[in-house]
């Protein structure tokens, strides 16, 4: 099988390399299993169009920022706008989108309309840990936080690990859907983890605490549409949702978010005694 790898490296700041560094660990797996890759690191639109239109690949995997109908790769430059800019692209292939709300129109556009295959997507943000714009932590174990380095490599590679498991899926030779479900049983296996994981420090606690939450949002912000069944929202969007808003503007607003739920995080840890921990 022919898999293409667009490796985003910086959005608004490095945050996209928390994803891409894991995508070329999974990347290295499936090409010792015998599947033709192909990584493109930092992919500009242009760049990206090219890699598709060269090796014709079977799944395209990529992380950027997006809304409800736009993907965006290096820099959070524009890539597909649907309906009216470039959706034939990924006509042909099973997509795989690290990104923000894509499921919601996009996604749902490329299988009926542009030719797409299957494409998993999230409608709503999906969230990951990361260190923040001054520090440097993707597929490291380094943190700011003091907290346990292969804990924290955990807890920054289990989104985007997730995620991937949807291409590792379809790379076994699963449908859309079976893969889909392997994306999902994965973040169910962290989430059993981190509840199961004991604390020592109240900063752990945060970090467990704000894990968690995340794994839950994603699971259920997880959405696949494939040709076999048309899968949809129960609420079908007919026409492109209408949005002024400027996607750096969003990925600048979801970054902050992320600093706000790391400090709810650390709030909660600091007024409940560790005896409240995790559920069990």
């Amino acid at each position: 099988m022919k898999i293409l790898f667009l490796e985003c490296i910086h959005g608004k700041y490095n945050e996209l390399k928390y994803s891409s560094c894991v995508a070329h660990r999974i990347a290295q797996e499936l090409k010792q299993e015998g599947h033709q890759v192909i990584e493109v690191v930092k992919p500009t639109p242009e760049v990206a169009n090219m890699a598709i239109k060269k090796y014709r690949p079977d799944i395209v995997w990529w992380v950027g920022h997006g809304n409800q109908h736009i993907a965006t790769l290096e820099n959070v430059s524009l890539w597909i706008d649907a309906p009216d800019y470039n959706t034939g692209i990924l006509r042909g292939t099973k997509a795989c989108a690290m990104a923000c709300l894509t499921g919601v129109y996009l996604g749902m556009y490329e299988v009926k309309k542009a030719g797409c295959l299957a494409y998993l997507g999230y409608r709503d943000y999906v969230y990951f840990p990361w260190c923040g714009k001054n520090y440097d932590c993707a597929c490291t174990g380094e943190n700011p936080y003091g907290v346990n380095k292969d804990l924290w490599l955990d807890m920054v590679e289990c989104v985007p690990e997730s995620n991937l498991y949807f291409v590792k899926g379809l790379a076994k030779g699963l449908d859309p859907k079976k893969a889909a479900d392997y994306s999902v049983e994965r973040f169910k296996y962290w989430l059993d983890y981190f509840e199961k994981y004991k604390a020592t420090d109240r900063v752990t606690l945060a970090l467990l605490h704000l894990i968690c939450w995340i794994i839950v949002h994603d699971i259920k912000a997880t959405v696949i549409y494939y040709i076999k069944s048309g899968t949809a929202p129960s609420k079908p969007v007919h026409q492109k949702p209408s949005s002024k808003v400027n996607v750096k503007v969003l990925a600048e607003a979801f970054l902050g978010f992320m600093a706000i739920l790391a400090l709810i995080g650390g709030i909660h840890a600091y007024e409940n005694r560790p005896a409240q921990e995790l559920r069990r």
